[in-house]
């Protein structure tokens, strides 16, 4: 609720939104909440990749580059089971592309350079 309008909870939203648009499953989900959301969310949305966003927070120094690497073995573990392919990044400003053929790494090495980051993070 929000100012007196009820919004939905957001998996019916979710499966409101799938159903509009006569989809069965999305290719990509980009997200956060570990593994707790994940069980709620992979079996409405049937990804086939994931994409994890700011699980290293948002207050660490942005020039530094990423703070530290994606890891959550028991979320790795059930988007394994749940066959969701990890799009795991490895510096800030990596680059995918989505096709037809799945999530591709795209080069992005000189936006990397010029921002002073290494193309992957060194831990």
């Amino acid at each position: 609720m929000v100012d007196g309008t009820d919004y939905g909870a957001p998996i019916d939203n979710l499966r409101a939104a799938l159903d509009e648009a006569e989809l069965d499953s999305v290719d990509l989900w980009i997200g956060t909440g570990g593994l707790p959301i994940a069980e709620l969310v992979v079996p409405v949305l049937k990804p086939r990749a994931y994409l994890p966003i700011h699980w290293d927070g948002l207050w660490e120094p942005f020039d530094a580059g990423m703070p530290r690497p994606f890891s959550s073995p028991d979320l790795e573990a059930y988007l394994a089971q749940a066959g969701v392919a990890l799009v795991r990044p490895g510096q800030f400003m990596d680059k995918w592309r989505l096709g037809v053929d799945g999530v591709r790494p795209v080069d992005n090495r000189a936006v990397k350079q010029g921002l002073g980051f290494s193309d992957a993070q060194t831990f």
